[in-house]
């Protein structure tokens, strides 16, 4: 990067350029490709400027920028000035309140993260304690299911996708330390699909007692637009083909 102190006479013979600096300010730039010098080619547009020696730059004025190491905790740069022969910045100490001033808004910011953070464990501890209604109406406030290790407690509730990607809300049936291939849709044994009242689900395959269909349970079998069926028993773990006689088809 190079720098130069703009005069009339380079406004005058560079137009463009230096249309928009003051006389006197200082301009950063990378050397031009075409030029008009005052001291080479007889005043003259000269193509390829830049890659003419440098000592034809430095006569018409431009000169490197130079940037002195500083220490920005406690130390600024001050206006770009020129300096024997490098354009460069003068360092200059922060005052006691230009120092104290990010640190007071660092620790402010982190005073905001962390109420937001204390805000939205509250409401996911009340969400985990509300009713399946109430927990499907707010359901972006339940964490990911993750198969991470995790360990999950009875009747905690994590969004996780199903088997069309459709975004659900499961409980978990069983307590367990998660694993990666234990997705929710594919362990019922271990989570059931969370469902507003009323709402009536798909049929799933119970695993085992913790999972199984009770007296006056209602499915949907084999999927969403098939009848539906009342489970006529308690513990029932077979699907309406596999025991007809523990399902009654409802009209």
């Amino acid at each position: 990067m190079k720098a130069i102190t703009v005069t009339q006479e380079l406004k005058d013979a560079n137009a463009t350029l230096f249309n928009n600096n003051a006389v006197g300010s200082i301009k950063q730039l990378n050397l031009p490709t075409s030029f008009v010098s005052l001291n080479y080619n007889a005043g003259q547009l000269t193509q390829g400027y830049q890659t003419l020696d440098n000592s034809v730059h430095e006569s018409d004025g431009f000169y490197d920028v130079v940037v002195p190491s500083y220490n920005t905790a406690t130390e600024k740069l001050g206006a770009l000035f020129f300096d024997v022969t490098v354009f460069t910045y003068p360092v200059i100490a922060l005052s006691d309140e230009e120092i104290q001033a990010p640190l007071i808004a660092e620790s402010e910011a982190r005073q905001q993260e962390i109420i937001q953070a204390d805000i939205v464990l509250k409401a996911q501890e009340t969400a985990q304690a509300s009713d399946d209604t109430d927990s499907l109406d707010n359901q972006d406030l339940f964490p990911f299911w993750s198969g991470d290790s995790v360990q999950y407690a009875l009747d905690y509730k994590v969004q996780a996708f199903n088997a069309d990607n459709e975004l659900k809300l499961y409980r978990v049936v069983q307590a367990h330390t998660s694993q990666t291939d234990w997705i929710p849709y594919l362990v019922p044994a271990l989570f059931s699909v969370v469902a507003y009242p009323g709402e009536i689900p798909v049929f799933v395959q119970p695993t085992g007692a913790q999972d199984a269909y009770n007296i006056g349970d209602l499915v949907h079998y084999p999927t969403i637009t098939d009848p539906v069926y009342k489970s006529l028993i308690d513990a029932n773990a077979f699907s309406p083909d596999a025991f007809p006689a523990g399902w009654e088809i409802q009209p």
